[in-house]
C-alpha cells in the first residue's frame, strides 16, 4: 500500500511538471536600437561580453547589423548601422565613413 501511494504521488508530480514546463519555453525577444541599448548599462556590458568586433569588421557590406544579446534574463535584438557598431566598439574614438579605424 505504501508503494502504491508513493508511485501515484511520483506520477502526479511528473505529470504536473510536464504540464507547466511548456510555459517556461516562451521567450519574448525585444527589438531595440543600438543607441537605446547603449543607454542601458546592463545591456551595454552584455553586448561587450557576448559580441565580437571581428564579425562586424570582416563583413563585405556596410548595411544594418543585428545581434542577439541576453541580459537580465531577457533576449534583446539590437540593430544598428555599420558605423554605429564601430562607434560602439571604439567608444573612445569617433568613427565616420571618412575616418576608418
Amino acid at each position: 500500500m505504501k508503494t502504491t501511494k508513493f508511485v501515484l504521488i511520483i506520477a502526479l508530480l511528473a505529470f504536473g511538471s510536464m504540464v507547466f514546463s511548456h510555459e517556461a519555453v516562451k521567450l519574448k525577444v525585444e527589438k531595440i536600437t543600438l543607441e537605446r541599448a547603449m543607454q542601458n548599462k546592463t545591456i551595454c556590458k552584455a553586448m561587450y561580453d557576448q559580441l565580437n568586433i571581428r564579425d562586424v569588421l570582416q563583413s563585405d557590406h556596410q548595411g544594418f547589423y543585428t545581434a542577439l544579446v541576453r541580459a537580465n534574463g531577457q533576449i534583446y535584438l539590437v540593430y544598428g548601422k555599420y558605423w554605429e557598431w564601430l562607434n560602439f566598439f571604439y567608444m573612445g574614438k569617433i568613427v565616420t565613413p571618412l575616418t576608418k579605424p
